[in-house]
């Protein structure tokens, strides 16, 4: 799956393309590839990965998204260290329709992005244990 999701972003963001693609290795991972053209640098851009594992920063570049019910079922989300700087948030579900299928609290992945560049590519890699 590729699309070009610029126009997601507000006109005050000043995202000229940002191109993502999504593989999927059947057996083997997920790719999540992304280049982007900036106008002008405002800040620095996050990534969020919502999940209901649990994620661990095992060392830089690599999150283990650990499931404490069944140890054996885990991934690593796989990231340039160099690009960006991880930080993990805790979000409660207060819905109760929501918190039947996912319980009460997902979590969030924020990958923030170093660099100052007004372009750039980079890929994320999802990798089951």
């Amino acid at each position: 799956l590729t699309l070009d999701i610029a126009k997601a972003y507000p006109e005050e963001a000043h995202v000229k393309t940002w191109q993502r693609s999504i593989t999927l290795n059947r057996g083997k991972n997920v790719e999540i590839s992304e280049k982007y053209q900036l106008k002008k640098f405002i800040e620095p851009f996050t990534l969020n990965f919502l999940t209901p594992l649990i994620p661990v920063v095992e060392k830089a570049g690599k999150i283990k998204l650990q499931n404490m019910e069944k140890p054996d079922v885990s991934a690593y989300l796989l990231y340039n260290a160099k690009l960006f700087t991880p930080s993990i948030e805790k979000i409660e579900i207060t819905d109760g329709r929501m918190s039947r299928s996912w319980g009460n609290a997902l979590q969030r992945v924020v990958l923030k992005s170093k660099e100052k560049a007004l372009h750039g590519q980079f890929k994320i890699t999802i990798v089951k244990k």
